[in-house]
């Protein structure tokens, strides 16, 4: 199943032994190394002791909760390695600006699709920072296209960008 992240963002999460609320999703917690979604940060966590649960425990998605076996899958983030390391990059997806290799500012990734069988995140919803603001085009950018993902920016290669650049200002021309 394809899902959006931010979809997932307040979804509660319900026991498969009795339907009883487990907790509610603050966040998404996203390996920048590779794109996989390791854990989903929970709502009862405190400052100093953030709570997860990890994707491998998640047993179903619907499209109103999430389902996990019981809150014994509940654990404090420093408990998984990969998590804590990931937490204390401090490295946003969405949120984080989206520039290609030579740096070309593309915009705003603002939301990303998730494969739920594989926690692989597969595409980057980036809102454009174009000069024509609302006017200028959205782009959906598929994480193969991903450089690399750090506390600056989400970097993708330049081609295939320029491929939607050049037919954009071939139909400006075009225009005038």
């Amino acid at each position: 199943m394809l899902t959006k992240g931010t979809s997932l963002i307040n979804k509660q999460i319900r026991s498969t032994q009795d339907g009883s609320y487990i907790g509610r999703v603050a966040d998404l917690i996203i390996d920048p190394a590779n794109g996989k979604l390791l854990a989903l940060k929970m709502r009862k966590s405190s400052v100093f002791k953030p709570k997860i649960i990890c994707t491998i425990d998640i047993q179903g998605y619907t499209p109103i909760f999430l389902i996990a076996k019981d809150d014994s899958v509940i654990c404090d983030a420093d408990e998984v390695v990969r998590v804590k390391e990931v937490l204390d990059k401090k490295v946003l997806i969405i949120g984080n600006k989206v520039e290609t290799e030579s740096g070309k500012k593309l915009g705003i990734c603002e939301d990303i699709l998730i494969d739920t069988e594989t926690s692989m995140v597969i595409k980057f919803y980036v809102k454009s920072a174009g000069i024509l603001g609302p006017l200028s085009s959205d782009l959906i950018i598929p994480s193969s296209r991903v450089v690399s993902i750090n506390r600056d920016a989400i970097v993708v290669k330049e081609n295939g960008v320029k491929e939607k650049v050049a037919v954009a200002a071939s139909t400006t021309e075009l225009a005038e």
